[in-house]
């Protein structure tokens, strides 16, 4: 993630919005594998990839992001982690979640039956 050195990562981010547009966006590696993950095509994405996702921001393992395990009770994640979450996925595959939905995400499985809403395929 890009930071303006005095205003710090989210700030800088709400500030220039035009300096992270979907075509820049570059996939980030899926937690402890130094491998990408799958998240670059629009139409479709791994639950998996999404997971690993997942895993780096809220820095837990890839095992505990079932999709009932809390984002904040049982992950323990703050907001700043929720929304980079967010704002990775919009990204990384060109959809735009509502306030409503990003603020309705609780847990993994809130996030997968959103994007599936959105007509994004989510595989295994």
């Amino acid at each position: 993630m890009r930071s303006h050195p005095a205003k710090g990562p989210v700030v800088w981010f709400l500030e220039n919005p035009e300096r992270s547009s979907p075509a820049t966006s570059t996939p980030v590696a899926a937690a402890g594998t130094g491998e990408e993950p799958d998240l670059t095509h629009r139409d479709a994405v791994s639950a998996a990839a999404l997971r690993n996702l997942a895993a780096e921001i809220f820095e837990v393992r890839p095992n505990e992001i079932t999709d009932g395990a809390a984002f904040y009770e049982d992950l323990g994640i703050d907001s700043v982690q929720k929304v980079e979450f967010v704002v990775r996925i919009e990204r990384q595959l060109g959809v735009r979640l509502t306030d409503e939905e990003a603020a309705g995400l609780r847990d993994f499985g809130d996030t997968l039956a959103v994007l599936r809403n959105r007509g994004v395929s989510v595989g295994p």
